[in-house]
């Protein structure tokens, strides 16, 4: 009897054995999956309150196919540069320049360019050497070529002048002489000039490209001329002068380095510039004028 017992209680709990094996799987290939809550649910739960947590593989899966696209795209990599910048001093021209230039020269001693028949035009070219001491002084030392024609004025046309280089009022008998009149003077003066620049607009306008200046100076001066009648020479002299003088001129900075002036001046100088007697005209002075170009160094 207790044997038989015994078997009927085994085959009955193999029985609900079977049966929770059985149910546990059909509930394993039944289960759902919730895109609003992404897991897997038990069918027939509305709520999907019954939830079955799913492995953490297929849930990460899951996760990424969900996201947005715009959450899949490689993330961005912004990059700020900060750019320091450095001032760097820039170089300034030098205080030393030179420069060159040219102009018209016009003089007056004994015979003149502006002569009794005619105005006789002349020219002068030369360097110079700077030093711009500060924006309102500066030094310079020139060196000038001048070559001028005179004759002679109507005051002086009926004197002779002599072949020993004498004046005379009337030709000499037994003395070659040769009139006044028919008289020119070739001079050629080459002239050593320090100058001392005032630039005057400085002393309103500190930053201004123009310059307005006087410059007072002095001169040794070597002349050399020659008398001529009909263009044959009948007398030469050659001597050393000294001068003092002052010139007006205007400038402008184009650049930092390179600028313009016109300048216009008188240089009075010691003794005859044209190898004839001083009388009468004991005046001698030569009145450049021209357009210098300035470079800084």
């Amino acid at each position: 009897m207790l044997t038989l017992f015994a078997l009927l209680a085994t085959a009955t709990g193999f029985v609900q054995a079977q049966q929770t094996t059985n149910g546990t799987a059909e509930k394993e290939t039944v289960l759902c999956f919730s895109a609003k809550s992404n897991e897997f649910i038990l069918p027939g739960n509305d709520n999907d309150t019954n939830s079955v947590t799913t492995n953490p593989m297929v849930e990460n899966q899951l996760q990424t196919t969900e996201q947005p696209e715009k959450e899949m795209q490689p993330p961005r990599v912004i990059v700020t540069e900060e750019s320091a910048f450095v001032a760097t001093p820039q170089k300034q021209p030098s205080r030393w320049y030179i420069g060159f230039g040219g102009g018209l020269s016009f003089g007056r001693t004994t015979f003149a360019s502006f002569a009794m028949d005619k105005t006789n035009l002349g020219f002068n070219v030369g360097v110079l050497g700077g030093y711009k001491i500060n924006r309102l002084l500066s030094t310079e030392v020139s060196l000038d070529y001048t070559r001028m024609k005179l004759g002679t004025y109507h005051c002086c046309q009926n004197l002779w002048l002599g072949k020993d280089g004498n004046r005379y009022f009337a030709p000499l008998t037994g003395v070659e002489s040769y009139k006044y009149s028919d008289l020119t003077s070739t001079t050629n003066l080459v002239g050593l000039g320090t100058h001392l620049n005032i630039d005057l607009l400085s002393i309103w306008n500190e930053d201004s490209k123009w310059l307005a200046f006087v410059s007072p100076a002095i001169y040794g001066v070597y002349s050399n001329a020659s008398v001529k009648q009909s263009g044959i020479k009948v007398h030469t002299a050659s001597t050393f002068h000294f001068g003092a003088g002052l010139d007006l001129g205007v400038g402008y900075t184009i650049t930092p380095k390179i600028s313009l002036r016109l300048i216009t001046g008188i240089n009075y100088l010691t003794g005859a510039i044209d190898a004839l007697p001083r009388e009468e005209h004991k005046t001698s002075y030569v009145w450049n004028s021209g357009m210098k170009l300035i470079y800084k160094l």
